[in-house]
């Protein structure tokens, strides 16, 4: 599957009107598979984690989607295909 047609199930996912955590957290799986930017897969994971909160049983933390956006991160850093700066890592914590 290339990117455009990855794009377009990405849209499907999303246009059933479900906010589901689970659908951004698969979908930033998905991107990060078809080289998507990491900005891209990034802000999916964000996303999942922003919706688990509203999920969450017991106060207990969806882990998942938090673990992936820093092992994403990590990696876009690493590989030097993200700057580490002030603007970065603000937006990641936000």
């Amino acid at each position: 599957m290339d990117q455009k047609t990855g794009s377009e199930f990405s849209q499907l996912v999303l246009d059933d009107g479900s906010s589901q955590n689970r659908n951004y957290y698969m979908l930033g799986k998905c991107k990060a598979h078809l080289e998507f930017s990491a900005e891209d897969i990034l802000d999916d994971y964000a996303e999942a984690i922003n919706l688990s909160k509203k999920v969450e049983k017991n106060n207990d933390l969806i882990f998942e989607p938090h673990h992936k956006l820093v092992t994403a991160a990590y990696n876009a850093v690493k590989d030097e295909i993200l700057d580490v700066s002030f603007e970065t890592v603000f937006i990641l914590l936000s």
